[in-house]
């Protein structure tokens, strides 16, 4: 039988309150770099016109080589995967709506829908279906500067009652030149130091050892 709302678990018609929990893979990077971030949604209870916007530092992306996977798509006849859709990055930032899938009898479209008849109970935003619900692709410019920058996702959503936001931040690092070849620079200071040691140690005493041996010839 078909369920006739998105959510039917335990306290499912109270009110909602949801988080967003972000994820990223590799936070200290170069110039030039790629920076992949999942962004999930965490909580229960009653959720409608959900959105989430985001924040970047300005000039610190390529928008022609950033962008940002959103909504569902039918992977397969009755399988839904997220990644639907690909969405061009702007550096003013960028609101979302977190719709994707409705059914007859549900007031709005949601991606808040239960994963199955478990307790607790778990909404699809939870869960990676191939991809993460919003998964944004940013490539930094070759040319940015060294240093710590922060992005901000601000979620909002009306929980049946009052509407509710939350704001996360992210940060990364861009490593400087040292920073990024501190192996080859250790080899170099190594190579260094052992021809200072040939110099100021191993030639006198050859120079020493030489002069005695003349004495005998």
């Amino acid at each position: 039988m078909q369920h006739v709302k998105p959510r039917n678990g335990k306290f499912a018609e109270r009110h909602g309150s949801y988080e967003q929990a972000l994820r990223v893979a590799k936070s200290v990077i170069s110039p030039g770099d790629l920076i992949d971030i999942e962004q999930y949604f965490t909580g229960y209870g009653e959720i409608k016109s959900a959105k989430t916007v985001f924040y970047p530092s300005d000039d610190v992306f390529d928008k022609e080589k950033s962008h940002v996977l959103v909504g569902v798509k039918e992977k397969e006849p009755g399988l839904i995967v997220f990644g639907g859709q690909k969405k061009n990055f702007e550096n003013t930032g960028i609101t979302f709506g977190l719709m994707g899938i409705q059914k007859e009898g549900w007031d709005e479209s949601t991606l808040f829908i239960d994963t199955g008849d478990g307790h607790p109970p778990q909404v699809l935003t939870e869960t990676k279906l191939d991809e993460a619900p919003l998964k944004y692709r940013l490539t930094t410019e070759k040319n940015i500067k060294p240093g710590i920058y922060t992005i901000e996702f601000c979620f909002t959503y009306f929980n049946g009652n009052v509407w509710k936001s939350s704001n996360k931040s992210i940060e990364f690092k861009v490593q400087n030149f040292f920073e990024r070849n501190d192996v080859l620079i250790g080899w170099i200071v190594l190579a260094a130091t052992i021809s200072a040691l040939i110099r100021f140690a191993v030639i006198p005493i050859s120079s020493w050892l030489w002069g005695h041996l003349c004495q005998y010839f």
